[in-house]
């Protein structure tokens, strides 16, 4: 199994990308409030998206202490601060999903298991931390995965 946190798979063609060929893009709104949508990471040279308003970064600035720290001002200014424009994320679901693949260790590798009935059934049934247990995703990412938490 790959090493959690170094691989994700690409939202353009499905392919592993790691950090250093790995991009951040994401969509914003042309008009006020210019919220965020559509995040994706993709490899840099092959499948990054152009288009109107497309966001494109190195996937590494959204990686370890300060990407996470980065990615969680897209949700609030922090104690202290007045709430500004310019940073905000139209589904907070969508959003969470991507925090979840860049930092919770084996979350991408079990995520492409999501769809199987018996999993998807735990994670509507759930409650909504224990299924995204390091440990948990683990098991659902090993070759022969498990269907139980």
């Amino acid at each position: 199994m790959i090493a959690p946190l170094t691989h994700w798979t690409c939202d353009g063609c499905g392919q592993d990308v790691s950090s250093p060929d790995g991009q951040l893009t994401f969509r914003n709104e042309a008009a006020e409030p210019f919220l965020a949508y559509e995040f994706r990471i993709v490899h840099a040279a092959t499948c990054r998206p152009f288009g109107d308003n497309t966001v494109t970064e190195a996937l590494h600035t959204y990686l370890g202490a300060d990407g996470l720290t980065r990615l969680l001002a897209y949700l609030t200014a922090g104690p202290g601060r007045a709430p500004e424009p310019g940073l905000a994320v139209r589904d907070i679901d969508e959003f969470v999903d991507l925090i979840r693949r860049l930092h919770t260790p084996y979350y991408e590798q079990a995520r492409e298991r999501f769809a199987d009935p018996q999993i998807a059934q735990a994670l509507r049934t759930d409650d909504r931390w224990h299924p995204y247990r390091p440990a948990n995703l683990r098991r659902l990412a090993e070759p022969a995965g498990s269907t139980a938490w």
